[in-house]
Formats: structure tokens, sequence, C-alpha cells
């Protein structure tokens, strides 16, 4: 985990697995990321941003709390695959789901994977669209889609939306990755069979005020 104090209110990040003890009662804001989509394989459309959840809660005094961080969905490597949703993000009960995979390439238009920011789409012969902005929380962008691949000798891709997202690839190149812990969704693959990148992993942020 990590902590840091600003504008008078202390913020948690919780980036990995594990449980974590409330030694007081106290009043908190999470807030849930899931995991992005994976982008999908040549000519690619892109993965969508992990949907995310914020809520007020209250920690019950020396209890414990299982934390789960959604994995960011695989981008595609096999000729016109998609890629793959991303994992839900839990703390105790609370939950959020994980974006979805960029459809792969077709002879038509590639849909981008829903989520919170929705992926870049793409088609044959067409550039690469641009990810959707994901949602701000206290300052921060997160779960962010990633960009379209491009499938044009111009080499225009798209550009990932605010939150982690990664762009898309050029023809022959590969798509960007998705940010770990911002549940950004994957870039889709360039023509030519690029592959998607994968999706970032999810996060739980816990706001003290």
């Amino acid at each position: 985990s990590e902590t840091v104090n600003a504008n008078g209110k202390q913020k948690i990040y919780l980036k990995s697995d594990g449980t974590l003890k409330a030694l007081n009662t106290i009043k908190v804001t999470l807030f849930l990321v899931g995991g992005g989509g994976g982008g999908g394989n040549n000519h690619a459309a892109a993965g969508g941003g992990g949907y995310t959840n914020q809520t007020l809660f209250t920690f019950a005094a020396n209890t414990n709390y299982n934390v789960t961080n959604g994995s960011g969905g695989g981008g595609a490597t096999c000729k016109d695959c998609s890629g793959a949703r991303g994992g839900t993000t839990w703390f105790g009960s609370i939950y959020a789901e994980g974006g979805y995979g960029g459809q792969g390439g077709t002879s038509g238009a590639s849909n981008g994977g829903a989520g919170t920011g929705a992926g870049g789409a793409s088609c044959f012969g067409c550039s690469g669209a641009n990810g959707g902005n994901g949602i701000m929380f206290d300052g921060e962008w997160f779960a962010g889609g990633g960009g379209g691949g491009g499938d044009k000798g111009d080499g225009l891709y798209g550009k990932a939306g605010n939150g982690g997202g990664g762009d898309g690839g050029v023809i022959w190149a590969n798509g960007k990755p998705g940010a770990s812990n911002t549940g950004g969704g994957g870039g889709g693959g360039g023509g030519w069979y690029g592959n998607g990148g994968a999706g970032g992993s999810g996060v739980v942020v816990i706001l003290v005020n």
C-alpha cells in the first residue's frame, strides 16, 4: 500500500491483494477501479477502462477486510482476436468490474471495449479512434479507454483517454499497455497483425477526510 497526504486529507492506495485491518472505527470514502480491458489484434479496437465504484464506508474496529485488485485483461496475440476483459476489484463485499476487451480486426468496423472510458474503435484502412476519458476522483484520473490501432500509411493511431489507457499501435506495431493500478484500457494493435496492449490493473483508494 501507499499513503499520501494532500489537501489535508489522507489518501491510501491498495495496489496489491491482501488483508486490511482497521484498529478503530472510522468513516472513509472508498473508490474502487476494476482492471482495464485488453486491446484487440490487427487494425483493432482498444480495451475499455475498468468500471468504478465510489461509496461512503465505515470501518469496524478490529475487523479484517479482504482486498483483491482486478488484473488487466490480456491483449490479443492471435490474428484478428479480441482482447480479454479485465478482472473485478474487491474490498470486502464491495466491488468494481473490469472493462471489456477491444474487438479484433474485421472487414468492417472494430468496436472498442465498453468501460468507464470506452476503448477507441478502428477499421480496415482507418486511423484509430481516441479512447474515452475515464473518471476523476480527488484530482486524479482513472479508467481511461485505450486508443484504437491504426491501419493507414499515414501511421495515425488512437490516443488513449485520460486515466491510464494505452495508445494504439500503427502498422506492424503493438498497442501500448494500460498503466498499472489505474484500470486503463490497453491500446489496439496496428494493421498487419499488431498485438493488443494489456489492460492496466485495478486499485482501491481510501480517502480519509
